[in-house]
């Protein structure tokens, strides 16, 4: 979390341009549906936990995306800079967000660079780079997984993207491929009923995460893991039964 803005001198902040909840200059004012404005940050973090507006207690929808307010956020960056001689921080512009047409355009270029001549060294060189795009977005918040994981088919096309790739070797551009899939899949917060449909959709799943415990990265073979108790947790009686028995044995190593 950056650190919160540091008056350095006794100046009066007008009450408008405090975050209700940090109670701090807001460097990223956004508004509510309920017509409240908070900084970004602290509201993104309030609603991880809580569905309600912090002031008017009202409910806040699961998928709202708050409104940016930009006339308030150039009112405190004209203020800021007034007040710049006086000790007062600068607040910059906030760089542009992912949104959801954007992340849906990046799971296309994931899809068709990964259905188009897979094995050919310019459709994986493409595939690669929207993998790290798509990872560098989910990186950047719970938002932005949360809007990753929201794509219809999503997590459909990373998951048969990283079984497909799962026996590549352990260097190269294949290898890259799929240990990028694995870290953009076991990062998002997919439901459980998703994780099951894809585990019935998806056959080979099961068997590249236990392939990918294998991995010399520590990294990948952590993320493996965690994916793999997930999925075998979502899964129904009826399809556990049928895994093969190593899997069986990996689920228990990894719960003990």
């Amino acid at each position: 979390m950056e650190e919160e803005l540091q008056l350095q001198v006794e100046v009066e902040v007008p009450c408008y341009f405090l975050c209700p909840i940090s109670l701090s200059i807001m460097r990223d004012p956004v508004t509510l549906p309920t017509g409240i404005t908070y900084d970004r940050d602290g509201i993104e973090r309030w609603l991880l936990t809580a569905a309600t507006c912090p002031l008017t207690k009202q409910p806040v929808p699961a998928d709202c995306d708050p409104t940016p307010n930009h006339t308030l956020r150039r009112l405190i960056q004209s203020w800021c800079a007034l007040h710049a001689a006086d000790g007062v921080d600068r607040v910059h512009t906030p760089k542009p967000r992912a949104d959801r047409a954007a992340v849906a355009t990046l799971v296309s270029r994931v899809h068709a660079a990964a259905t188009t001549g897979s094995s050919a060294p310019q459709p994986q060189q493409q595939l690669l780079a929207a993998l790290r795009e798509l990872r560098d977005v989910a990186a950047e918040s719970d938002r932005n997984r949360k809007l990753v994981a929201a794509v219809p088919g999503a997590v459909d096309v990373l998951a048969a993207v990283f079984a497909a790739s799962a026996n590549a070797m352990s260097e190269g551009t294949a290898a890259a491929v799929r240990d990028e899939a694995l870290e953009v899949i076991s990062s998002l917060q997919v439901p459980e009923q998703c994780l099951r449909r894809v585990a019935e959709t998806n056959d080979a799943l099961v068997s590249a995460l236990v392939s990918a415990l294998q991995l010399s990265s520590a990294a990948s073979r952590a993320r493996a893991a965690l994916l793999l108790e997930r999925v075998t947790a979502a899964m129904p009686p009826s399809r556990l039964v049928s895994l093969a028995e190593q899997v069986f044995g990996e689920v228990v190593e990894l719960r003990r």
